[in-house]
């Protein structure tokens, strides 16, 4: 996933580290996970979970929200082998992107994506 500015060139406006843009070059800005690194290839650590307890109800984690009233809506990038989704924080951006690539798919929610993976649309 790269979280990128609405600008020409990519999330890093053509100016990628080392090896090129990672719009342009896949995967090829990102930095190899090393054992000395910082990052981690798990999300988390489930042992630091508190137990379930069935008689409290569960909560939704407000960690999740990522809409909320003091924070701006970023545009969004996730590349795959076969597809990238980008998802515009704008109109003016989605014109842009749209502009860039006519030819692109403008998918709304789940019911066009199911109904393509059942029937083999894509």
């Amino acid at each position: 996933m790269c979280v990128f500015p609405f600008q020409e060139g990519g999330c890093c406006g053509g100016r990628g580290r080392d090896q090129g843009c990672c719009l342009a070059n896949g995967n090829a800005a990102e930095k190899p996970l090393g054992e000395d690194s910082d990052e981690s290839s798990s999300l988390f650590n489930a042992a630091d979970f508190a137990p379930f307890d069935p008689t409290q109800e569960v909560i939704f984690p407000p960690e999740l929200m990522s809409l909320t009233k003091g924070q701006g809506s970023a545009s969004l990038c996730f590349r795959g082998d076969r597809a990238t989704w980008l998802q515009p924080a704008t109109l003016d951006h989605f014109l842009f992107l749209k502009w860039k690539h006519p030819d692109a798919r403008v998918v709304v929610g789940n019911t066009e994506v199911k109904f393509n993976m059942v029937y083999v649309i894509w």
